[in-house]
């Protein structure tokens, strides 16, 4: 047995304890909160080096990697090694991201809600909105968007994708879409960094970063993270009642139904985003099931305990 079989074994077993260990509540708390959480902070601080997205950089280069690959892996016993690689990657994604969806959080709130509470949390961020005088339009908030979050170069693709942002968990980098509606940009900046942080099922993902935007005290803050919260929850009241939703819609400033259009023509210029929704959807249901649907809950519940 040679250096390279003996790594790839210990690799396997590693990768195997911890899989299982992801799979017991308790130790996944207990391992997101101290060796997960020492993981993430230790990766984002060696990527937050460069300014540039490294998991880009990498996803640009893989073509040629592929291609590199394809000849080294030409004698045998260096396909153990690619397999190596695969493992080292299956342990950071683990370490990273898969045991956080099964573990609990300070916003990991139980209960379920009714119709009426849904279209009651509804009625206060409306309240909420209409309390601002102003659009974020041309407003900098970049000093309340949080460090280390990483502008995607190739945001276009993304767009096409019907990607926001997304959290890479080999290098433990929050990366943005550059394209997106200002009220978005900022709400997604923060769920970016909630998955840093531990907090990998997208519901509370989405709570956290409603929660750190309304901390920040910046008005424009605020009312984006109300403007994106009632948007969700807008697409659940439409489902209880048409004339709920629209009497909710109506109330709305002009500002806000501005900065909720801005969304609905991006959505209507790549309509190939309602595709990779549904494989988005797909890899949540995997490891998320509730997925962003939760969010609806966990707001309501939040409000009512707020």
């Amino acid at each position: 047995m040679n250096k390279f079989s003996k790594i790839s074994i210990s690799l396997f077993i590693f990768t195997l304890l911890l899989f299982l260990m992801s799979k017991n509540r308790e130790v996944a708390t207990l391992l997101n909160g101290t060796v997960c959480l020492f993981t993430r902070k230790l990766l984002g601080a060696l990527s937050g080096v460069l300014r540039f997205s490294v998991f880009e950089f990498f996803c640009i280069l893989t073509p040629f990697l592929c291609f590199l690959s394809f000849f080294y892996i030409r004698k045998p016993r260096r396909i153990q090694n690619i397999i190596s690689v695969f493992l080292l990657i299956a342990s950071f994604y683990i370490l990273n991201l898969g045991i956080a969806y099964n573990a609990a959080t300070d916003i990991s709130y139980e209960g379920s809600v009714d119709e009426g509470e849904l279209v009651e949390s509804a009625h206060y961020l409306l309240e909420n909105i209409n309390s601002h005088s102003f659009s974020g339009d041309g407003v900098d908030i970049t000093a309340y968007i949080p460090k280390g979050v990483k502008k995607i170069a190739s945001s276009p693709l993304l767009t096409r994708l019907g990607v926001l942002g997304f959290y890479s968990f080999a290098t433990s980098e929050a990366n943005i879409n550059t394209l997106l509606p200002e009220y978005m940009y900022a709400f997604t900046a923060f769920h970016e960094i909630a998955h840093a942080n531990g907090y990998a099922r997208e519901g509370e993902a989405n709570l956290y970063a409603y929660i750190k935007l309304k901390d920040t005290g910046n008005g424009v803050c605020r009312y984006y993270a109300d403007l994106y919260a009632l948007e969700h929850l807008l697409s659940d009241v439409y489902k209880i009642s048409k004339e709920e939703y629209r009497d909710i819609y109506s109330r709305l400033p002009d500002f806000a139904k501005a900065d909720m259009k801005k969304h609905k023509e991006l959505l209507e210029k790549y309509p190939e985003i309602k595709i990779s929704k549904k494989i988005n959807d797909s890899y949540h249901s995997a490891f998320d099931k509730a997925s962003y649907s939760d969010f609806s809950r966990l707001i309501t519940l939040y409000l009512s305990r707020s």
